[in-house]
């Protein structure tokens, strides 16, 4: 299956960023690991159906909107040094 840029821009940002979240937190959970495969499967495979019928505009602008809100939350993280336990509910 051929991925269009944005789905290939998000699957390689989406691994950057839980390999981060994972060193970070120094947090490896089986579940946790499980759910962010399964949502990197399905916004990969969103964002290349959007390409492949012509929304390309969709794709990029989700792509846009994902990685924006994942460099802000590193970037909340990190600046309040916010650990584990305090982003727990």
């Amino acid at each position: 299956m051929e991925l269009c840029l944005p789905a290939k821009l998000y699957a390689v940002s989406y691994v950057l960023f839980a390999i981060w979240s994972y060193v970070y937190f120094k947090h490896f959970v089986i579940v946790d690991i499980l759910i962010d495969i399964l949502v990197l499967g399905l916004l990969t495979w969103l964002l290349n159906f959007f390409c492949k019928n012509d929304y390309k505009k969709v794709s990029w602008f989700l792509f846009t909107f994902f990685f924006i809100t994942s460099v802000l939350g590193v970037f909340l993280i990190k600046k309040n040094k916010l650990t584990e336990k305090d982003l727990s509910m």
